[in-house]
């Protein structure tokens, strides 16, 4: 499954030319796939006039890649798939990667609004704060605000 580290791909390509058949092939041999494995993952397939095919994935933290496949076969783009995949295991997961599930059904008649029902962080340890490791932080909590947000599972 690529969705655990990856939250979007884009397979863009040229519709008629020869440098971009190996995207056309790798996308029809495995989109079915692809999208049965990662249900939820946007898999974009976009064919435009005149364009050098490449394969692109946005990542946990706003990060991005973007590789040319130009002239490539289905075999390879598939190897630097697998490679750009890997390369998301790389990177913290951020709260975007988080699973997140509302309350159990017996507490669910406390709550007049459907968006009060507050939603269990299945991935929070009640200690962790997540933080973009790609920019700096000067943020500092209580031990108040942790203990609000701490979880039994």
């Amino acid at each position: 499954q690529i969705s655990r580290q990856v939250q979007e791909v884009r397979m863009i390509c040229c519709r008629q030319s020869e440098n971009s058949k190996g995207m056309r092939d790798f996308f029809r041999a495995n989109y079915a796939e692809m999208k049965m494995l990662n249900p939820l993952t946007p898999l974009v397939y976009r064919e435009a006039e005149d364009l050098d095919p490449f394969l692109y994935m946005r990542y946990d933290w706003g990060q991005e890649r973007k590789e040319m496949v130009t002239d490539m076969n289905p075999e390879q783009i598939t190897a630097l798939f697998k490679e750009m995949v890997e390369f998301g295991a790389t990177i913290p997961p951020s709260a975007e990667s988080d699973v997140l599930l509302p309350e159990p059904i017996i507490n669910a008649g406390e709550y007049r609004d459907p968006v009060d029902i507050p939603c269990k962080n299945f991935t929070w340890d009640g200690v962790t704060i997540r933080r973009n490791p790609f920019v700096e932080h000067d943020v500092h909590c209580d031990e108040k605000d942790r203990l609000e947000y701490q979880t039994d599972f």
